[in-house]
């Protein structure tokens, strides 16, 4: 199909957590985790009662919003959370470009380190994290080993 794997021009920016479009995505991605994991192993982001340190970022291809991710500040890292592309625009750069600026504002906070957890399911996504430089790690804060789950941290230098 014309148009796959063609980077598209978007604009990262904060995104309020209680926007309308913001919350639908959420849900959105809130939606396909249930579909794809166990409850034990979803760990995405309540749509309805988002942690209130979260910072929401959205990208934005024209009027539309194509993606959004979160940047939650930790104890001495961030992890990204609720990072989620629309079915239409994957593959086109919009993850990275999120991540881009997920790294930017958590450098911009003194945290360098970056850190998720995503699902074995989500094989694209790990080859953005992975293409982005994260590489895995072991769990992280209240996580636990096991289950469905991937752990992925980027360091300075990588």
């Amino acid at each position: 199909m014309w148009g796959q794997n063609v980077p598209m021009a978007v604009r990262v920016r904060p995104i309020a957590v209680t926007d309308a479009r913001a919350a639908r995505l959420l849900a959105a991605a809130r939606t396909e985790s249930d579909r794809l994991y166990p409850p034990q192993d979803n760990h995405g982001i309540d749509p309805g009662a988002p942690p209130a340190a979260l910072r929401l970022f959205g990208a934005k291809g024209g009027l539309r919003l194509l993606g959004i991710a979160g940047l939650l500040p930790r104890d001495g890292y961030a992890e990204v959370k609720a990072m989620f592309v629309v079915d239409t625009a994957r593959g086109r750069g919009v993850g990275a470009a999120l991540l881009a600026e997920i790294e930017r504002a958590a450098a911009t906070s003194g945290l360098r380190v970056l850190r998720l957890e995503t699902g074995a399911a989500s094989v694209a996504a790990c080859r953005v994290y992975a293409r982005a430089g994260f590489a895995p790690c072991g769990p992280f804060g209240s996580y636990r080993a096991g289950g469905s789950s991937i752990f992925m941290e980027r360091r300075p230098g990588r």
